[in-house]
């Protein structure tokens, strides 16, 4: 049964789920300079894939933050670089068949492309034209994608939100 508490605490608990899952999938926003010239591939995992993109996120985020709640903004800007840098060890770990490999995780000081030998994740197969790239996504080799990802990380949340997410419910919010 619901508690008073509990409704209470539940938009900002979907609302804190909706930026995890925004800031998660930032990097990617280079898939949209790409659909700008016709090849949504064509700018995957440059600039926004790397640490600097990370900390200017986490900038970001903590500046506006502040703004709006007039609170200190480091831990969320924190929080966020953080989530931006789950996304970058994911892509590590991940397939990458197409040229140039990996991602340059330190430009603008290194144009050098970081991919760990190890694949932990396989790639995920989408077009080069913006026509087809959204129909691309959906095929069986993704859904296997997906589900050996989330076979492999829902382990580490549900330990996390458990291990974590007690202290998270009994605090009050930011």
């Amino acid at each position: 049964m619901l508690s008073r508490t509990s409704v209470s605490r539940m938009p900002s608990r979907w609302m804190m789920l909706f930026f995890i899952v925004l800031v998660a999938n930032l990097p990617d926003i280079d898939f949209l300079f790409g659909w700008s010239v016709g090849n949504p591939n064509r700018y995957h995992h440059l600039w926004t894939h790397s640490i600097v993109f990370a900390v200017i996120t986490g900038v970001v985020v903590g500046a506006v933050y502040s703004l709006f709640t007039r609170k200190n903004g480091f831990k969320m800007g924190g929080i966020a670089a953080g989530i931006v840098g789950s996304h970058l060890i994911l892509d590590f770990f991940s397939k990458d068949t197409r040229a140039p490999s990996g991602m340059p995780l330190f430009w603008p000081i290194s144009s050098k492309y970081f991919l760990s030998p190890v694949v932990l994740f396989q790639d995920v197969h989408k077009a080069s034209s913006n026509e087809a790239f959204f129909g691309s996504l959906v095929c069986w080799h993704n859904l296997w994608t997906l589900l050996i990802e989330l076979a492999i990380l829902m382990p580490l949340a549900i330990w996390m939100y458990v291990k974590y997410g007690k202290a998270s419910r009994t605090a009050t919010p930011p």
